[in-house]
């Protein structure tokens, strides 16, 4: 089986999902990540992003087994720290970006790279690196592999670059540019962070001679991604969007793409993991109060911690009066529901694709988007 493995803090559920549609048309295509794994029509729950050792090699044989001969496969840094993909040879490797993410395990932003870093050091010398030249730690795995690197960006200096670029609300073109030559594509995904999720899966497309119209094709069918900024639709008179956004740099951008569209007020729903890195919260607190209109702060999954604490330590980030807590997330969410006025925004962040919440002594079903379409049923 071809194998393509994709790493950095975010982006790479997007990647997987539109290499799967840019492949199909030529391969059998299998997806392990963080929404779930799956193959030929079977879906297996995801546990972790990257699956331990064991359950890894089982879902690969049963995928083998089914006849799959392309794996897209989001590569985490703790997979990568504790040696779960060992064994396993990639054709390509995709990094995205790295901004400061579990740190309450890899301890510094330093070891977080050298975690993801060994994916590239392992690479053999037929395969190929995609990295995204803009930013920083992805210019510092240049030296870290004896692979063939292919460039992707925004700027011209990439081997592969956008230019032409529209975007809105409905959706996202720009014209890819790549050794003399260029094409446009079409997606229905939204904002500036998408340009890169698609420029990485086409650059790994291009890598591995799929044709042109193939490419453009497969990116024009990825309509969305469950809990990607998934935009959920009631005939309500405001938008409405669920994102997976849980570190501050996805919080910023998330909220600074919708920004540059709104018409009105933008009204934010977000809280923090419990048993994680503490000292992002004053950090996403500090950003909800300068970018969003007015936040309601939540509880997200609390885990062993106090669900007030938590929501108190995002709290410290704030410098102005727009917002409040409400530790019930339903409750928070239906708030934020009854605020909005025409053409207004609301963001609901944090858990994303998740269908459940955790708490200390309970696990209990929560959708933020089953929720939101219940209130809007109610609402209208």
């Amino acid at each position: 089986m071809k194998l393509i493995g994709v790493t950095g803090t975010n982006g790479k559920t997007t990647i997987t999902y539109l290499i799967e549609k840019i492949f199909s048309s030529q391969f059998n295509v299998g997806v392990i990540g963080t929404i779930n794994h799956h193959f030929a029509k079977r879906i297996i729950k995801a546990k972790n992003t990257t699956p331990g050792y064991i359950q890894l090699q089982k879902i690969l044989h049963n995928m083998f087994e089914a006849k799959v001969n392309l794996v897209a496969m989001e590569v985490s840094s703790h997979g990568l720290d504790q040696n779960r993909i060992k064994g396993l040879s990639f054709d390509a490797a995709i990094f995205t970006n790295l901004t400061p993410e579990h740190l309450d395990y890899h301890k510094t932003i330093k070891n977080y790279f050298l975690s993801k870093a060994k994916l590239f050091q392992g690479l053999k010398k037929n395969a190929v690196a995609i990295i995204n030249v803009d930013d920083r730690w992805g210019r510092k795995l240049f030296s870290q592999t004896k692979s063939k690197i292919i460039t992707y960006g925004l700027n011209k200096n990439a081997d592969i670059f956008a230019t032409e670029i529209d975007m809105s609300l409905e959706g996202l073109s720009f014209t890819v540019n790549y050794d003399n030559s260029a094409f446009n594509v079409k997606s229905s995904l939204i904002g500036k962070h998408n340009i890169y999720n698609i420029l990485a899966a086409v650059s790994c497309a291009i890598s591995q001679n799929i044709a042109i119209e193939l490419i453009a094709k497969g990116v024009n069918r990825l309509k969305s991604v469950r809990g990607r900024l998934q935009i959920i639709k009631h005939n309500q008179p405001f938008r409405v969007f669920v994102d997976y956004a849980h570190t501050p740099d996805a919080l910023e951008k998330i909220i600074c793409t919708l920004n540059s569209f709104k018409k009105n007020k933008l009204i934010l729903v977000f809280g923090c993991g419990g048993d994680r890195d503490k000292i992002k919260r004053p950090k996403m607190g500090d950003i909800a109060c300068r970018l969003a209109d007015f936040t309601i702060i939540t509880s997200d999954n609390p885990r062993s911690e106090d669900p007030k604490v938590i929501a108190e330590d995002i709290k410290e980030g704030f410098r102005g009066r727009n917002m409040r807590i409400e530790l019930d997330r339903y409750k928070a969410i239906s708030r934020a529901l009854n605020l909005a006025k025409k053409d207004d925004i609301v963001l609901v962040c944090g858990k994303g694709h998740e269908s459940v919440q955790i708490f200390k002594d309970r696990i209990v079903p929560f959708s933020d988007q089953k929720v939101i379409k219940c209130l809007l049923s109610r609402k209208l």
